[in-house]
């Protein structure tokens, strides 16, 4: 058994094609209207926070293969999480395997919850009332206290008229 294992562990690995430099020579490319649409962000937004996250992106590299770099990984984060495609699909893209993937979507969370988790904050009370007060008077709305741009609440069963309600994604929503 021992044996069998050490001549598994001796086996070289396959290679695996992958794109590589996707952030690095296509998305630099992109036009300011592209890089919106595939990101759902502008770009200075992303560069800000690449500037606020980077340091806490870094790793020291211990062997292995290389560690990806800060801004790869919140582009991948970004892409991911932005589009419809899997894990996977993403990982051919960025040229990474499904598990770095995985690894960096939850390491980009957690840095982002960390480093932002002051700056996201609930409305108090009384600030709570005021943004009510004037969400209903200028929308008809009652009881709203905020809202955010591009998202699709998905809907079951749209009453008539059900092209009307298909996002870019390919399902009823109201945005």
């Amino acid at each position: 058994m021992n044996d069998y294992i050490i001549h598994l562990l001796s086996m070289p690995r396959n290679h695996i094609p992958r794109i590589q430099d996707f952030v690095e020579e296509t998305v630099s490319m992109y036009s300011t209207d592209d890089f919106r649409t595939h990101y759902r962000l502008i770009r200075t937004t992303v560069e800000i926070i690449l500037r606020i996250i980077a340091p806490r992106l870094t790793a020291v590299h211990e062997g292995g293969k290389e560690e990806i770099t800060p801004e790869k990984q919140l582009h991948l984060f970004i892409w991911y999480l932005a589009n419809q495609e899997s894990m996977r699909e993403t990982g051919n893209l960025f040229g990474v395997s499904l598990s770095t993937v995985h690894k960096t979507v939850i390491k980009v969370t957690s840095t982002l919850k960390k480093v932002f988790l002051n700056v996201i904050q609930w409305l108090d009370q009384a600030a709570q009332n005021t943004t009510v007060q004037s969400f209903q008077l200028a929308s008809g709305f009652p009881g709203i206290i905020g809202v955010l741009d591009w998202t699709h609440i998905r809907l079951s069963s749209p009453i008539g008229g059900d092209s009307d309600y298909i996002n870019r994604k390919g399902y009823p929503s109201i945005q």
